[in-house]
């Protein structure tokens, strides 16, 4: 009797085991979130509508419940080790190991944010203090960054380039110095590959990413402490004195979740009630 006491203990736990490893609907959804002065979280709550806006009045309407992290990888690496979270990033930061959800039953790939069904999108910009301007080492690389050859990196690493541009080859010219680039964590994997390839043809060229931010991005550009900032925001009507937004490139946010998570699709008013705290668990969504 106590052996099979023992044996039906071991499979009721082994069997509770396994079901805390699986993906269960019924459970409540950690909701993740960026942290404030995240260009990815302004454009997020811009597009969803979560943030209450009057005169002298902003107020911030995600859940108190969410978590924040303080950037992309992390959000990422959270989704990865929680099958009950979800979050958002750029597209272009995604990986295979987490899933990607359909919004209103729209996939967001470049065919879809250039035709103009997926529209969960925001700039990719750089920011560049107006003293700047006549910058030569500046302004050669910006033209990089609008030729041929910079537009390829932006569509190669799932970006979209900004429409109705005309690009041409980059001159190849000589020269030196120094950069210092920082900004948003967002901006960042894709403005990294960029300085990787500008840099193997010119070689006499030295440039330093620092990655934080869109707002300290923008604050330090101000500074002059960066040459340019990296911004997935637009600049306030307060910050536009000193400096220039130059966009690079439009992004997609995605929504991510764990792979085990059996959910494909999100409507915007899904998702904007999940970040909001009024939908809790998984069985919420996605009723007929």
């Amino acid at each position: 009797m106590l052996r099979k006491i023992i044996f039906l203990f071991s499979i009721s736990l082994f069997l509770a085991c396994c079901m805390q490893d699986k993906f269960n609907p019924t459970k409540e959804i950690n909701v993740i979130t960026r942290e404030q002065g995240s260009g990815t979280r302004g454009a997020f709550m811009d597009i969803f509508k979560l943030e209450l806006k009057g005169k002298n009045l902003k107020k911030d309407l995600i859940t108190k419940q969410a978590s924040v992290e303080n950037n992309t990888n992390t959000i990422i690496q959270t989704i990865e080790n929680d099958k009950h979270a979800i979050g958002y990033v750029s597209l272009g930061s995604a990986n295979k190991d987490i899933k990607i959800l359909k919004v209103d039953n729209i996939y967001p790939n470049i065919e879809n944010v250039q035709n103009g069904k997926y529209t969960v999108v925001r700039n990719f910009s750089v920011i560049v203090n107006k003293s700047e301007l006549n910058n030569p080492l500046y302004n050669n690389f910006i033209s990089y960054i609008f030729s041929n050859q910079g537009q390829e990196i932006i569509k190669k690493n799932s970006y979209i380039p900004i429409p109705n541009q005309i690009f041409s080859n980059y001159p190849t010219q000589k020269v030196k110095g120094k950069l210092t680039i920082g900004g948003s964590s967002s901006v960042s994997p894709l403005m990294e590959k960029i300085i990787e390839e500008y840099c193997k043809v010119n070689k006499d060229v030295k440039i330093e990413l620092q990655i934080s931010d869109s707002t300290i991005g923008i604050t330090k550009t101000a500074e002059k402490v960066y040459n340019l900032g990296l911004s997935s925001r637009s600049l306030k009507d307060e910050e536009k004195a000193n400096l220039e937004e130059i966009k690079i490139a439009l992004d997609p946010i995605v929504l991510i979740v764990n792979k085990e998570n059996t959910t494909e699709n999100l409507t915007k008013n899904e998702i904007k009630n999940i970040y909001l705290g009024n939908i809790k668990k998984w069985i919420e969504v996605n009723k007929k």
